[in-house]
């Protein structure tokens, strides 16, 4: 009993303090019911009022920071079939307040707690209706990326013929690099797949190599980001699961550079040794450019002017990918739906299609042509069909748009 009251003296006064005390010290317990009341008093809840974007930004702001007009991000919310927020606490996040929320992601090219503190969200709950809305745009991407029908080849290839004189074209195809801010994060781990050095680019940036095929009027028909940025683009058209698809028929052919192989479909300029003292290789070569940079690279202009979260993407893989098919599949329905390019006085003009959705995923009516030659006897016919093109080629005078 004495060492407990030594160590009672010692470690916290107690012995002292009680000394100390007189009568006047003696607690008065009323007061401190009183206080005790009037600490503990529980307020009642009060639930958060959020900012709804369509009430308090104007029209052209609201396209500004979403890219979409009000209607059109109504209208996009029911054709993507965007769940309620689950959530019994506060107010839950509504269908269409969820979608603004990826918009501004993919539009902004910031991070999740100023998407979400400009409309008064938490950082968890933005994060939250980023990846829920990402799930249900990677569900229809189906139904908004898909090879074209007949009749739209047809189309494209006269508006080629008519502008830039080379018969057949209906399809580009080219790579992009998406960048990384960084050095991505969370890459599957095992034999076939990349490490982290592969994704660094010649560029001198870390990204993924996107394989894009699309059209003049900034469609994307097939996409495939599963290739680091240091695979070549080749490669990727090599073991892409839609090449065969497109080489199965022998109508249409598919514009490309100097990085892919030449083929009865995919046909590549001349090299520059072909064209020394050949003036009308080099006007073919200038003609299949046009061609290539109206079907790609414009479709690639808009895309990043349209989300630029793309140049500059946060360095989660697994996130990254999923939403650059959300990104180009979101494209495709602005172009469907006439969707203005917000002006950010860039000088970037926008072509958009006189469209509608939801769309239905065409029959391919293409002539299937069995094939089963060797690379050598593909590469031949390609440069005859190259040669013949150039033979036929007709001189016309674009328009400047």
């Amino acid at each position: 009993m004495e060492n407990y009251n030594n160590y009672f003296d010692r470690e916290w006064g107690g012995r002292n303090i009680v000394n100390m005390w007189d009568d006047a010290d003696y607690f008065d317990y009323d007061e401190i019911d009183e206080e005790v009341e009037e600490e503990f008093d529980v307020p009642s809840r009060v639930y958060r009022e959020r900012v709804s974007p369509f009430e308090s930004l104007t029209d052209y702001e609201f396209k500004r920071h979403f890219r979409f007009s009000k209607d059109n991000v109504v209208r996009l919310t029911e054709f993507m079939e965007i769940p309620r927020n689950r959530n019994n606490r506060g107010l839950p996040i509504s269908p269409e307040l969820s979608m603004c929320l990826f918009l501004s992601h993919l539009g902004g090219a910031h991070y999740n707690r100023v998407t979400g503190m400009c409309m008064d969200v938490s950082k968890n709950a933005a994060w939250a209706a980023v990846r829920r809305v990402r799930r249900c745009v990677l569900r229809k991407k189906d139904e908004l990326i898909y090879l074209p029908a007949e009749e739209e080849m047809e189309a494209t290839a006269e508006r080629m013929k008519k502008d830039y004189g080379l018969d057949g074209f209906a399809m580009g195809l080219d790579g992009m690099l998406a960048r990384f801010e960084e050095a991505p994060r969370r890459i599957p781990v095992g034999p076939g797949f990349p490490v982290k050095q592969s994704f660094w680019t010649r560029k001198m940036f870390y990204g993924i190599n996107v394989l894009v095929v699309g059209n003049d009027k900034k469609i994307t028909y097939a996409l495939d980001p599963d290739w680091h940025g240091a695979a070549h683009d080749a490669r990727i058209w090599a073991q892409s699961l839609f090449k065969p698809l497109i080489e199965q028929q022998r109508r249409f052919l598919v514009a490309g550079d100097s990085a892919f192989p030449i083929s009865d479909v995919l046909i590549k300029p001349y090299t520059r040794a072909e064209t020394d003292g050949n003036l009308r290789r080099v006007r073919f070569n200038s003609k299949l450019s046009g061609i290539r940079t109206v079907m790609t690279e414009n479709l690639f202009a808009v895309v990043k002017r349209r989300f630029p979260w793309i140049k500059n993407m946060r360095p989660d893989y697994m996130a990254a990918r999923e939403a650059i098919w959300c990104t180009f599949a979101l494209n495709n329905v602005a172009q469907r739906w006439s969707e203005q390019l917000p002006d950010d006085g860039d000088g970037i003009e926008d072509d958009p299609v006189e469209d509608d959705l939801p769309p239905e995923r065409p029959e391919r009516q293409w002539r299937i042509v069995e094939d089963n030659v060797d690379r050598q006897t593909v590469r031949e016919r390609g440069q005859l069909k190259r040669e013949e093109l150039c033979r036929t080629m007709v001189a016309v005078r674009r328009q400047h748009r």
